[in-house]
């Protein structure tokens, strides 16, 4: 009977000794994976430009990457072993040769696959502990090839709007539009063009413009337009191959032309700043974009929003300005409301059909121009030194 005790007892103890060697091996597993899994990618951020699109994948570190090119359909895909995915990141809508943007995490790391549309080529360029992917499109390519030519400028009043008419060869390629200071300044540039005017500096006295600059700078002409009027008039871009009409003021959209359709209502968050990201079916909608008791609210005259788009956005889980989007129709146009935290500087940025609303926080800006102009500031130390000059000809 004692050896048959001594017996179950030296089995229970091989078994104690077996689970406890079982928990020791489980935990340096989990140690040796949560180790093996230590970076991790923290946003995707796909956005427009004149030239192409640009989509940055952020991390917390630097890690290797593979880089796979496949067929059937087009696609771009980047492997990231060892690396996890920061709970938030979905996959992105795309936009002008990006199809889409689908992140994946397995047991080996994170796969990020890029749709891509035919003749679409890209560029990776790393940035720090980030990557940032650049896309150009054949039709850019080809525009940018061609290049805007532009030979006339001029602006005139119709009623209560102010038309900026500009002529010249491929004008309605590769360009984008940006409306800064407070309304008050239209930046436009078109890439790969080159300008025939024989004034850089053009004066008017109408009723929406002061003022037209054009230079050339970067592979690009950039116009800037100085507004009188501001925020809250509305402005629209209907370019042709020969000729583009910029018109500002009190707006509407021609009812031949159609109703415009906004197809996306999209938030993109960029740490302390907002991105709020309108697709619509067309490239030449009449936009007035005002700011009024704590919100943005942006019209799109003559315009309805496309299935599932009439809705509440609460983004209040970002950091940023903004805490809610609501999109909806109103009469016979669309209304986008950006609900904001504090107070912003605003600025859109239209290329072709996707127009961007930037909203900074204030206090964001006013820091930036603050450190802007120290680092301007040119500090002398020293004596005063005065020289004469008898009997020299002055000059100039």
């Amino acid at each position: 009977m004692k050896h048959g005790m001594n017996d179950w007892f030296a089995r229970w103890r091989w078994f104690g000794q077996f689970i406890l060697g079982m928990v020791v091996v489980i935990t340096l597993v989990c140690s040796h994976v949560s180790s093996a899994m230590a970076a991790s990618i923290e946003s995707l951020k796909l956005l427009s430009d004149g030239a192409g699109q640009s989509l940055r994948i952020g991390m917390d570190e630097f890690v290797e990457y593979q880089v796979f090119n496949l067929e059937g359909p087009k696609r771009l895909v980047l492997s990231f072993p060892a690396t996890s995915l920061t709970d938030g990141i979905r996959p992105v809508q795309g936009d002008g040769g990006i199809l889409n943007v689908v992140p994946t995490q397995d047991s080996s790391g994170v796969r990020i696959e890029i749709g891509l549309t035919a003749g679409t080529k890209y560029e990776i360029t790393e940035k720090g502990k980030d990557l940032l992917v650049l896309f150009t499109t054949e039709s850019s390519q080809q525009a940018a090839a061609k290049g805007a030519v532009l030979q006339d400028i001029e602006v005139r009043d119709k009623g209560s709007v102010t038309e900026l008419i500009l002529r010249g060869r491929h004008l309605d390629v590769n360009h984008n539009a940006l409306v800064t200071n407070e309304g008050k300044t239209m930046v436009l540039d078109f890439w790969g063009g080159k300008s025939k005017l024989p004034k850089e500096y053009y004066t008017y006295t109408s009723q929406r413009l002061n003022h037209v600059a054009i230079g050339v700078a970067e592979g690009r002409i950039r116009l800037v337009v100085s507004l009188r009027s501001g925020i809250g008039e509305s402005h629209q871009i209907d370019a042709r191959t020969n000729e583009m009409i910029v018109r500002f003021g009190q707006l509407k959209q021609a009812a031949h032309t159609g109703t415009i359709v906004v197809e996306s209502v999209g938030f993109q968050p960029d740490d302390r700043i907002a991105h709020l990201v309108i697709r619509t079916d067309r490239a030449d909608p009449v936009i007035k974009l005002n700011e009024e008791d704590g919100k943005i609210v942006l019209d799109l005259k003559h315009a309805r929003l496309a299935d599932g788009q009439e809705r509440t956005q609460d983004v209040r889980a970002f950091p940023g300005p903004v805490k809610q989007i609501d999109s909806y129709s109103i009469h016979k146009d669309v209304r986008i409301v950006a609900r904001l935290r504090q107070k912003s500087v605003v600025t859109s940025y239209q290329v072709g059909n996707v127009l961007t609303v930037t909203m900074k926080p204030a206090d964001m800006v006013s820091m930036q121009t603050a450190d802007g102009t120290a680092r301007e500031e040119k500090i002398y130390t020293g004596q005063k030194v005065s020289f004469e000059y008898k009997d020299i000809d002055i000059r100039n």
